[in-house]
């Protein structure tokens, strides 16, 4: 993301502008508020706002890569490395990952914290 400081042309926050366009402010309204043109307006979406949309897409879809580890890991798990104790950095892995997921995700994270729980104790029983 581009520096935090304000847009040094007019003194005006980018960060201010792109939120007020996110509430769907025409660049009009915008200038209006921020006290500046609408130039100068049009000048931080156009320079920040393609920023701010991929920034906001990867925080849509940021469990997605989730899954994929989860997947890569449990393919990894193999039953070699489970009898050998070499899986259990794998599990935990797992589920701190299936734990980040829910958690993007909104859903509930308690249920699985005790399934962590459950498999450390079995593999430190091995």
């Amino acid at each position: 993301m581009p520096d935090t400081t304000k847009h040094r042309a007019k003194g005006v926050s980018w960060e201010a502008v792109l939120e007020l366009k996110q509430r769907g402010l025409s660049h009009a309204q915008i200038a209006k508020i921020m006290d500046c043109s609408r130039q100068n307006v049009d000048y931080l979406v156009k320079q920040y706002g393609q920023e701010l949309a991929v920034v906001e897409t990867f925080k849509k879809n940021r469990a997605d890569p989730l899954v994929a580890k989860q997947s890569q890991l449990l393919t990894a798990l193999t039953p070699e490395k489970i009898e050998k104790m070499q899986g259990r950095d794998l599990v935990v892995s797992l589920g701190i990952l299936q734990d980040k997921e829910r958690l993007e995700r909104g859903q509930a994270t308690s249920n699985l914290s005790l399934f962590s729980r459950i498999v450390i104790a079995a593999c430190e029983d091995k």
